[in-house]
C-alpha cells in the first residue's frame, strides 16, 4: 500500500473548515485545515477572527468550480498540482506502441492542459499568488513548445483579466504564429478552419488577435524560445524569484494585479 503524501507545511489538525463548492447538482462538500487554506490569500482574510466565516467554520463557493477548488486544495497542502504535467508530456511522447493508446494519452494530456488554464485562472481570482505562479510555469514550459489551442484561448478570454500574464503569454506565442505564417493574418485565419471556429465570432477573440499584434510585433518577436519564467510571474504580496533581479527580468516581469 503506497503511502499517503505529507503535507508541505505544519498543519494544525484540529482545526477544521467546511467549504462548500458549487450549486445544485455540482455542489461538493471539502473539508480542510484552516493553516493549509490560509496559504490562499482568499481564505486568510474571510478566516481572520471578526468574519462570519471563521465563526461558523463554514465558507460557501457558490460559483466556483469543485473541480477547480480541489485542485487547488491539493496545490495548498502539497506544493503541487494533482497532475503533473511534465511528466505526462514525457510519458506522452515515450508511447509507440499502438496509436489508440498514443491518442488517448494525449487527449487526456490535452484536458489536463485546459484544466491547468482554468486552475490558474481560479487561483488568480482566489489571490493565490503562489499557486498561480505554480501553475503558469507548468503551463510556460508547456508553451515553450506549443500554440495554445482555441479551447485554452476561450477559457483565458472568459475567465481572466486582459492585462493577465497568461493572457499576455498567449497574445506572444500567437502573434509568433502569425507572424511565422507565410501568409500573415489572412492565411492563419483561414488555416485548419475547426481549430478556431468557436471563436471567430467572439469579438473579445479579434481584439486579442489584434492586440496581440500589435504589441507584439515580427521585429520585436523572440518569443519560440522562453529563458525566464518569473516574467510570468505575479508578484504583488509574494517576493519575486530570488535569482531574477528587475534589470535582467525585463518589464514585463514587473507585479502584476
Amino acid at each position: 500500500m503506497s503511502s499517503q503524501p505529507i503535507p508541505s507545511i505544519p498543519v494544525d489538525w484540529n482545526d477544521l473548515i467546511t467549504v462548500i463548492v458549487g450549486t445544485g447538482s455540482t455542489e461538493r462538500k471539502f473539508t480542510a485545515h484552516a493553516s493549509v487554506l490560509k496559504r490562499i490569500d482568499f481564505f486568510k482574510g474571510c478566516l481572520s477572527a471578526d468574519m462570519k466565516e471563521a465563526k461558523e467554520r463554514l465558507v460557501r463557493l457558490p460559483e466556483d468550480n469543485p473541480d477547480m477548488f480541489e485542485d487547488l486544495l491539493h496545490w495548498a497542502y502539497f506544493d503541487g498540482y494533482q497532475c503533473d504535467l511534465e511528466a505526462f508530456a514525457v510519458e506522452c511522447r515515450a508511447l509507440s506502441s499502438g496509436r489508440s493508446k498514443e491518442d488517448t494519452a494525449k487527449e487526456v494530456y490535452w484536458e489536463e492542459v485546459k484544466k491547468r488554464v482554468r486552475v490558474y485562472a481560479f487561483a488568480r481570482k482566489m489571490c493565490a499568488e503562489m499557486a498561480s505562479n505554480a501553475a503558469i510555469d507548468t503551463l510556460w514550459k508547456h508553451y515553450d513548445h506549443w500554440t495554445p489551442g482555441a479551447a485554452q484561448l476561450g477559457i483565458a478570454l472568459d475567465e481572466l483579466d486582459g492585462g493577465d500574464a497568461l493572457l499576455r503569454l498567449f497574445k506572444k506565442k500567437t502573434s509568433a504564429q502569425i507572424y511565422g505564417t507565410s501568409g500573415g493574418l489572412k492565411e492563419w485565419m483561414g488555416h485548419d478552419k475547426g481549430w478556431n471556429s468557436d471563436l471567430n465570432d467572439r469579438y473579445d477573440f479579434m481584439k486579442f488577435i489584434l492586440e496581440a499584434m500589435a504589441e507584439y510585433p515580427d521585429s520585436d518577436n523572440e518569443c519560440w524560445s522562453f529563458s525566464n519564467p518569473c516574467e510570468w510571474h505575479t508578484h504583488v504580496n509574494t517576493p519575486k524569484c530570488a535569482s531574477i533581479s528587475d534589470k535582467d527580468a525585463g518589464p514585463e516581469a514587473a507585479s502584476v494585479g
